[in-house]
């Protein structure tokens, strides 16, 4: 499922163990509140570091992955893929996966200022006119 990217239903997150409990929309605040107050009939410090202690696997293999991480990104920060990503993102739709390979199969790249999708041949964009980095037509 992680790297398929699928989302998973509630009752699924709840078999998983990634939920506590699923409730309708109209009952979460009332839920809400049951939880907040067996929490409150709890020790602060017991579940301070009950909470510490979970997370401890978690925290250590973040730091020892995150230099990675940000190198990964710092290279492919501007990359057509990310690019794609971000405006499916922004523009609250589904990322257009066949649209991106086929476009990078026909060797074309995003325009770093407007990001329409431009020719390998081209030397300018040909929506806001930007020279274009690495075109084949100089």
């Amino acid at each position: 499922m992680l790297f398929l990217c699928e989302p998973i239903s509630a009752q699924q997150a709840l078999e998983w163990g990634l939920v506590n409990q699923v409730v309708p929309a109209g009952e979460l605040d009332a839920a809400v509140e049951v939880m907040a107050k067996k929490l409150l009939d709890k020790l602060p410090e017991i579940i301070r570091y009950a909470k510490q202690q979970v997370n401890f696997w978690r925290d250590f293999s973040w730091s020892l992955t995150v230099g990675h991480a940000r190198d990964w990104l710092a290279v492919h920060a501007d990359s057509d893929e990310t690019a794609e990503g971000l405006a499916a993102f922004y523009g609250k739709r589904p990322v257009d996966y066949a649209g991106i390979r086929e476009r990078m199969g026909q060797g074309q790249s995003k325009c770093q200022n407007c990001g329409e999708w431009v020719p390998a041949t081209f030397s300018y964009c040909g929506n806001c006119g930007t020279k274009v980095e690495g075109s084949t037509n100089g």
